[in-house]
């Protein structure tokens, strides 16, 4: 009967001696089992932890590139919005710089002044500003279309 309750080992054992030396020596043998399992399944945890760590740490990439992403778009937009409004700004300018033409306000302010006999020219990089260089001669700024009689003393 003690050797059908001892299991496995017991022809080993029972060799050896007596059955409380046995039933110790098969203790020994299920302790150092259950060691081993406990060592394999926490083994088993680790690696499931790792592969869950690593997951997390994907994840978190992905985050950080769509964030990138929303940046990234962010000021393209950003950029492409300002080219927008520099165009329209261009635009407009194009356009009132046509409309001036047809019209030819400028042109028509100038031909006026030289009828009266003011000598009208444009200063070397302002192309907007009409001066007269004789002295005791009207200033014209094209622009506004005044006539101001500036007189030097």
């Amino acid at each position: 009967m003690y050797q059908y309750n001892i299991g496995l080992h017991t022809n080993r054992l029972w060799e050896k001696g007596t059955k409380m030396e046995a039933g110790t020596e098969i203790e020994k043998e299920r302790k150092k089992e259950r060691k081993k399992e406990r060592k394999k399944e926490r083994k088993k945890e680790r690696k499931k932890e790792r592969k869950r760590e690593r997951e997390r740490e994907r994840e978190r990439e992905r985050e950080r590139e769509r964030e990138r992403k929303k940046e990234r778009k962010k000021k393209e937009r950003k950029k492409e919005r300002k080219k927008e409004r520099k165009e329209r700004k261009k635009e407009r300018r194009k356009e009132g710089r046509k409309e001036g033409r047809k019209e030819g306000s400028r042109e028509k302010v100038r031909e006026g002044l030289r009828s009266n006999g003011v000598h009208v020219c444009l200063k070397k990089g302002q192309q907007n500003h009409i001066s007269c260089i004789p002295p005791y001669q009207p200033v014209v700024h094209s622009q506004s279309f005044l006539l101001l009689n500036l007189y030097s003393p």
